[in-house]
């Protein structure tokens, strides 16, 4: 029989967000990641559980507008001319665009809470830099 008290124990996940260990060319580049893609750059910036929440809900976004757009061009291909209105498929599209929208906006919020929290942990090492010269 095994004994459990020496069978090792999985690690346990930290329940806050690890601090963003990086430089600002990083956390600046996590900001350009959110805004191409929404949550690649939370994703990135080790907010990993927001981040993919983000990208999948940015990707719903895009393939039911992408759906639409295929339903909307199939109509113009058959009538042979550009149609009068935006098709049966038109709610998905603005439904879509919406999901987009939203994870659009979460994805900038994140940014910014990435780049603040870089300048607190920045602020925190210069200010005790600067007690370590006062003192030393």
């Amino acid at each position: 029989m095994v004994d459990p008290r020496n069978q090792k124990q999985p690690p346990k996940l930290p329940e806050t967000h690890p601090p963003a260990r990086g430089n600002r060319a990083t956390a600046w580049a996590c900001v350009v990641g959110n805004l191409v893609l929404p949550g690649l750059g939370t994703f990135v910036a080790r907010h990993r559980l927001a981040g993919v929440l983000q990208l999948i809900v940015s990707q719903a976004g895009f393939l039911l507008m992408l759906v639409w757009a295929i339903s909307y061009a199939s109509i113009w291909i058959r009538q042979g001319r550009f149609p009068e209105d935006p098709g049966p498929l038109y709610f998905l599209g603005i439904v879509g665009m919406l999901l987009f929208l939203l994870a659009w906006i979460w994805s900038l919020a994140s940014s910014i809470e990435i780049v603040w929290q870089l300048r607190r942990e920045r602020g925190l090492a210069t200010e005790s830099e600067r007690r370590a010269q006062l003192d030393g």
